[in-house]
């Protein structure tokens, strides 16, 4: 499943960015919802917030990092099928955005939120690579939490 996860994402990835590059003009906004969201076709050679503009190799070395260490991660352990969607979703987005670095040089981002104050724009690869995140995250929390309990209840029985 890691697998398919991780390739959907990067497939619909690079296709949204492929659409984007042959049907959007550079930096001029198309509104999608109105003083919401819109598409800005832009390019980013840095990471995010275009931290480190020149560094492109950097980021590629750290996208192969995190894509390694997802796949020995995987092997290495039993992950439950929420653990597993969420690296397969950080594995995509990094795959994506590698991607775009070694062919163009640059990531192509699009999506411009203009309800909230976000000084960025972003694209379908980072909104993956958060999402797992905040998945792995979570699952990790509700683990810890299990852990404690038992390690309560375990406690309680034995003093009882």
């Amino acid at each position: 499943m890691l697998y398919i996860v991780t390739l959907l994402v990067f497939a619909i990835d690079q296709g949204i960015k492929w659409w984007v590059r042959t049907h959007l003009i550079l930096n001029q906004p198309v509104t999608v919802i109105p003083y919401v969201v819109e598409f800005l076709y832009t390019r980013n050679s840095g990471g995010a917030f275009s931290i480190f503009p020149h560094d492109r190799w950097l980021f590629v070395t750290v996208a192969v990092l995190v894509i390694a260490g997802g796949i020995y991660v995987h092997r290495r352990f039993q992950l439950g099928r929420w653990s597993t969607v969420a690296l397969g979703l950080v594995l995509g987005g990094a795959l994506g955005n590698m991607a775009d670095r070694v062919v163009t040089g640059y990531v192509t981002d699009y999506v411009y939120l203009l309800f909230v104050y976000f000084p960025a724009v972003f694209n379908f690869a980072d909104v993956c690579l958060d999402a797992g995140i905040i998945m792995w995250i979570l699952k990790s929390i509700q683990s810890d939490m299990r852990r404690r309990k038992e390690v309560s209840e375990a406690s309680e029985e034995s003093r009882g």
